[in-house]
């Protein structure tokens, strides 16, 4: 089934979940966008609260706000997003806050953006709250507010790699907060911040909070402050290698393990490789 060039316009709604129900992998909305408001509990979104469709040139100014998978587009996504964006802001109690998708499992997300505001509680990003899903050409200029696992572009980076992407709002946190990401466990590439970055507990960094896995060709230049475990590019690094990379943003930090690339490395010095910055290990 396809849907095109389908308006929702001035929508206010209060929801317990869904705005659009749950649909078949071959489907296909294109070219559709909806405006207002949207109020819910769970899986809530712009445009679609839990999505299975393939969704083409689709978008949301909608305001969000709900408790747990709060996306501007949508809330929960298992299928491919391209050229899509929101620019409403979004606001969860609960887990899984996005710009764009609260919680995106499987799929791919490409050439999408979001504008709006986000705060949460655990796991928010400018984009995306939870990432499990391939994620290339994509951005987020709005500021993020969270508490833990909080991100200019994504809350938790799982699975699949991050490419060609940036973010450029301020972030601020508790702990595992980053300019990109919050935390990472798989690879990004080609990828930088702008914005500056504020924690006021450990693991903190102005690209990824704690990162595990590889950064290639990234940067970061806003300043970056903390208490503990605190980096310019990265708060916390445990495994893989990072080349190419650079931060230029002040860094400070009111405990241990702070520098001006990487805060605390798990790794030898050997393996933070062509990095521009400095780096103390504890």
């Amino acid at each position: 089934m396809e849907l095109f060039h389908f308006t929702i316009k001035n929508v206010n709604l209060f929801l317990r979940q869904y705005l659009i129900g749950v649909t078949s992998g071959s489907s296909t909305m294109i070219n559709c966008y909806t405006t207002g408001s949207v109020t819910g509990e769970y899986k809530v979104g712009g445009l679609v609260g839990k999505n299975r469709y393939s969704l083409q040139h689709c978008y949301s100014t909608c305001s969000i706000s709900g408790e747990d998978s709060v996306g501007g587009l949508v809330g929960e996504n298992n299928s491919e997003l391209t050229y899509c964006h929101s620019t409403g802001s979004v606001s969860g109690t609960s887990w899984f806050a996005g710009g764009l998708v609260g919680y995106s499992d499987g799929g791919t997300t490409n050439y999408c953006y979001s504008t709006g505001s986000v705060s949460g509680t655990k796991y928010v990003g400018g984009l995306i709250g939870f990432k499990d899903s391939h994620l290339q050409y994509c951005y987020s200029t709005g500021n993020i507010r969270g508490g833990s696992n909080v991100g200019g572009l994504i809350g938790h980076n799982n699975h699949n790699t991050l490419r060609d992407c940036y973010s450029t709002g301020s972030v601020s946190g508790n702990s595992y907060v980053g300019g990109l990401a919050g935390s990472s466990y798989s690879d990004i590439e080609d990828s930088y911040t702008v914005g500056n970055v504020l924690g006021t507990g450990n693991n903190v960094g102005g690209l990824v909070g704690e990162n595990k896995s590889k950064l290639t060709y990234c940067y970061s230049t806003g300043s970056v402050s903390g208490n503990s475990y605190v980096g310019g590019l990265v708060g916390t690094h445990d495994y893989n290698d990072v080349k190419y990379c650079y931060s230029s943003g002040s860094v400070s930090g009111t405990g241990d393990n702070v520098g001006g690339l990487v805060g605390k490395n798990g790794h030898t010095v050997a393996e933070i490789l062509l990095g521009y910055g400095y780096l103390r290990n504890k």
